[in-house]
């Protein structure tokens, strides 16, 4: 299995969404998100711009909180992050045609500068199962539910292969 970059977007300025389109459909997926806060934020990742209420189920511990939810909107793939905050996640995905399509992914993210204190970390399972979606996504979504915004340079790339 050779893994290939498919996509990658660095924000050039401000915004409340970070998004991959036109993606190559492949059937497992790496994605690397480096979120950078400007203001609060908190990432909800989603496909193909579908907020469906009743498409996503997740399971997610941040700070060894342990959190289940089915018939959501989104995966929730991070803790909430305030101005000072600097997060990256690491997500597998798998893409296969017809067949929910799963997630598995770790984050974590600055709390405060210095060895002294522990950065703050999330980890999550996540599936998406649509009956409107039979075929392959193309396209990923990580949207900020908060008042804050992606800051400039904030990055999520797709590592990609069959």
């Amino acid at each position: 299995m050779v893994w290939q970059k498919n996509k990658t977007n660095t924000l050039g300025s401000a915004v409340d969404d970070l998004d991959l389109t036109a993606l190559t459909a492949e059937t497992y997926n790496v994605f690397l998100i480096h979120m950078i806060a400007d203001g609060n934020i908190m990432g909800d990742f989603t496909i193909d711009n579908n907020t469906s209420s009743d498409d996503y189920a997740r399971r997610s511990a941040g700070n060894g909180v342990e959190n289940t939810a089915g018939e959501q909107s989104s995966i929730d793939i991070t803790i909430q992050m305030s101005q000072v905050s600097d997060g990256f996640t690491i997500m597998y995905g798998m893409n296969i045609a017809s067949e929910a399509k799963l997630f598995i992914g770790q984050t974590m993210k600055l709390s405060a500068t210095g060895a002294g204190t522990a950065p703050d970390m999330s980890e999550f399972v996540g599936k998406v199962d649509t009956t409107t979606n039979s075929g392959q996504f193309t396209s990923v979504n990580v949207n900020n539910d908060r008042t804050g915004d992606y800051a400039i340079n904030s990055n999520i790339t797709a590592l990609s292969t069959d």
